[in-house]
């Protein structure tokens, strides 16, 4: 391969590298200005949140198109091959951030009342550990440094540990005010889209790890 051909390549890349970022930033907004519109019950917020879902998927849809363009006219091979599908199904897990967030942004829309303040603080904890594991893993992709994948996956135990604690103590707030119960099952409900996100977060830093690694052991076991 001549030296303009693989810097012509290494811009694709590059170009690919950002988009796919540029995609995850806008998302985890999504996710943030969700949660907080349930906790203010912001329908005006709720709207804005439901109505970005168009441009995550214009998001989604430019980012296969840059990969559809690599692979016909560049044919990659190796770890530039294995970054170009990574890109295409982390775009994926990244869309489906995007609906856990209109998920949510929807339950804003029909709480009966501001959430209650037991409920507030797990929905502020889990959205505030689900987004760091993910700007985590858009780093990782970003630097394709194993020490960044290690941290996204010592962070989902974390997540798991907070949302099984926020389980507890919002059923236990549901037998307490059952006056309340509507309004805290949208609340259990959104924490386990925030649970989500750190789920999609894992299955991107695997694919990270399958790019820096070419490993796919640990796909076949699972």
């Amino acid at each position: 391969m001549g030296e303009h051909v693989r810097k012509h390549l290494a811009d694709l890349l590059e170009h690919l590298k950002e988009q796919v970022m540029a995609m995850g930033v806008h998302v985890e907004k999504m996710v943030d200005d969700a949660v907080r519109a349930l906790i203010e019950k912001d329908e005006r917020l709720a709207g804005e949140v439901i109505d970005r879902d168009r441009e995550t998927n214009s998001y989604e849809m430019r980012v296969y198109a840059t990969c559809v363009d690599i692979l016909a006219r560049e044919a990659p091979v190796a770890k530039d091959l294995r970054f170009v599908v990574s890109a295409m199904t982390t775009a994926t897990e990244l869309e489906r951030v995007g609906d856990d967030a209109v998920s949510i942004a929807k339950k804003a829309l029909t709480m009966d009342e501001n959430a209650p303040p037991e409920a507030i603080e797990a929905l502020k904890e889990l959205s505030a550990k689900s987004r760091s594991m993910l700007m985590t893993v858009l780093k990782a992709f970003a630097s394709g440094e194993e020490q960044d994948f290690e941290k996204v996956i010592e962070s989902d135990a974390e997540v798991d540990r907070v949302w099984k604690n926020i389980r507890r103590k919002v059923r236990s707030a549901m037998m307490e005010h059952p006056e309340k119960l509507r309004d805290l099952e949208k609340v259990l409900s959104a924490c386990h889209h925030l649970e989500y996100v750190a789920d999609h977060a894992e299955s991107i830093a695997e694919r990270v790890e399958f790019v820096r690694s070419g490993d796919l052991a640990k796909f076949l076991q699972e």
